[in-house]
């Protein structure tokens, strides 16, 4: 696998070292960061002493005299404190540990974990006709694996939360039962109660909302969600009748009920770029057209699944067919090729949509030019199947940083 970034290093790296890649998003362990004095230190005047890390050992993407860095690199000698023998070690080589010793892992703050932690509480179970859309995988990394002769789309990716809806057999208990062993037996005899509950359950064809992770309607406590009550998930989906077995997802944009943006709106001032700035405004909401208090659903994929969780997805002619039929809009599509096979010229093309002619412009988003693109998502059509991979912008990327640099920020895509 090849995967090409642009780094700033040191003079200590020559032209064909072998070296250590730190991606952008990514944490020093403790004891690397320690090890090699990664972090900064002052002297008693103020004057630095060493060290280029922040005490929270983020890797972030930065702009040094107006060049694009996407990460950190170091010598491969770094790695010996850990007793590995070094030389064994070859390009391409992915770990997060090494004889146990913690090297890297992904940054998350104490938000993301409280409300990651919280989720895996409260929720109750799954349904196998609504599973969860795959993790989508970056451009850069598996770029080289899209096949020749494959149907390749491109959509603006939208900065919202995940939807999906669908029209599933699920196990249902009456509420008259449930509300009797919830406030009643349970507190006398929890072993009846669970079997009155296990000889009562039904199934029926409903129709359920779910976001990435959680399915809202299960769980145990319906305000429990990041957004509170997430009521502005039910009303994307409103009067939506589904065929049996036919699953939806898409991107919800906007704002939710209570006036709120979806997604945390981000500060330009923190690029310290004035033109930036003077473009977006000092706080750029990712509103997508959309006026305060109201919001859209872009649908991405549809599948219908059977009562064993088989799935068959549409294609994306299909998809838009199906969408007009249910009064639904997909996501922006750019444009459609068929590939060629020639990677490099892909990449380019990709880098342009999302960067510009320098690599590292702030874009205007192609819905609502009052704020910046994400990125776009490349959706693969092939023998092999339908996949996804996303190329965020870099611009996008930087602003991200700064903000999941707060502690008091939540990753919605590993806790809603």
């Amino acid at each position: 696998m090849t995967v090409t970034v642009q780094v700033i290093v040191g003079k200590d790296i020559k032209d064909n070292d072998l070296v250590v890649f730190f991606e952008q998003g990514g944490q020093l362990s403790e004891e690397f960061a320690a090890t090699h004095d990664l972090i900064r230190r002052r002297n008693p005047d103020g004057s630095a002493a060493g060290g280029m890390f922040e005490l929270n050992r983020k890797v972030r993407a930065i702009k040094l005299r107006g060049a694009r860095s996407d990460g950190f690199v170091c010598p491969i000698s770094f790695l010996a404190f850990t007793g590995i023998n070094v030389s064994s070690l070859k390009e391409g080589d992915q770990f997060d540990e090494l004889n146990g010793i913690k090297i890297c892992n992904r940054f998350e703050t104490k938000a993301t974990r409280e409300a990651t932690k919280g989720k895996r509480i409260k929720i109750r179970k799954d349904c196998i006709m609504m599973p969860k859309h795959f993790d989508t995988g970056q451009f850069k990394r598996e770029a080289e694996a899209i096949p020749a002769g494959a149907i390749i789309y491109i959509s603006e990716k939208l900065h919202g939360t995940s939807c999906r809806f669908g029209h599933v057999e699920d196990e249902y208990i009456p509420k008259s039962i449930k509300t009797l062993v919830d406030k009643v037996i349970w507190k006398f005899n929890t072993n009846l109660g669970n079997f009155i509950l296990k000889k009562c359950t039904q199934k029926k064809w409903i129709h359920l909302n779910g976001s990435r992770n959680v399915i809202i309607e299960k769980r145990a406590d319906p305000n429990s969600g990041f957004y509170g009550s997430e009521q502005f998930r039910f009303e994307v989906t409103n009067g939506l009748v589904l065929q049996k077995g036919e699953v939806i997802y898409g991107e919800i944009v906007g704002w939710t009920e209570n006036n709120n943006p979806i997604m945390r709106p981000q500060s330009t001032t923190e690029l310290k770029d004035k033109r930036i700035t003077k473009t977006y405004g000092d706080l750029m909401t990712y509103k997508y057209g959309h006026m305060t208090g109201t919001r859209g659903l872009y649908i991405y994929r549809i599948t219908q699944v059977n009562q064993d969780g088989y799935q068959v997805d549409l294609s994306w002619p299909q998809v838009v067919k199906r969408c007009k039929e249910l009064g639904l809009k997909t996501v922006p599509t750019l444009e459609y090729r068929i590939y060629d096979g020639n990677l490099d010229k892909l990449k380019k093309d990709i880098d342009y949509l999302v960067n510009g002619e320098t690599g590292s412009e702030a874009l205007p988003s192609w819905t609502d030019p009052s704020h910046i693109r994400e990125g776009v998502v490349i959706r693969i059509e092939s023998e092999e199947g339908i996949t996804w991979l996303k190329e965020k912008s870099w611009v996008f990327g930087v602003l991200e940083g700064y903000l999941k640099d707060k502690e008091d920020y939540v990753d919605t895509e590993e806790s809603a």
